[in-house]
């Protein structure tokens, strides 16, 4: 009986560190673009909702940014999505100030508007493999919680030049 009682407190116990995690923010992401050394700051918006257990985070971001560029007489739009499922491991999980490392797995998917004179032509491309990793700091105080990370991320649509990124995030831990 008494190793029946130690066991639901163990359980009961490690899972009252679970929570479920939503949050929003805003990236910076660096592309080189098709002149030669410029790069372009792509600002997409995320959207982020997961699952933590101690100092194990795994969620699912969805990111997506629209561009255009004009040469001439031809005007080309572009919308990009992104899907990333990250894992985390936090640092320090149980203080205020907290460091993290992350790695992910994704896809991303890119639809392009050419348009020449009054022609139109669109694209949609295939979905690709994007990977990413990243290191942040965040500040956790009660159920709130503010991110501030590094990160580069790579797919067929960066080859070879990775896409260098700055996140700010926040969110509310359930």
């Amino acid at each position: 009986m008494k190793s029946k009682i130690t066991i639901l407190i163990l359980f009961l116990g490690f899972h009252a560190r679970a929570e479920i995690m939503a949050s929003f923010g805003q990236t910076h992401n660096f592309e080189k673009t098709a002149t030669a050394g410029q790069y372009a700051d792509r600002t997409p918006f995320a959207i982020r909702a997961g699952y933590r257990e101690l100092e194990n985070t795994l969620f699912v971001e969805y990111n997506q940014f629209q561009s255009s560029e004009s040469f001439s007489q031809v005007l080309i739009s572009r919308t990009h999505h992104e899907l990333l499922i990250w894992g985390r491991n936090q640092f320090m999980p149980d203080q205020i100030f907290q460091l993290y490392a992350q790695a992910a797995p994704g896809v991303q998917l890119e639809h392009v508007q050419t348009n020449f004179f009054s022609e139109t032509q669109d694209d949609t491309s295939k979905p690709v493999l994007a990977l990413a990793a990243a290191a942040g700091a965040a500040v956790e105080y009660q159920h709130f919680r503010f991110e501030l990370e590094a990160r580069i991320l790579t797919s067929a649509f960066s080859n070879p030049n990775p896409s260098l990124g700055i996140g700010f995030y926040g969110g509310y831990l359930f």
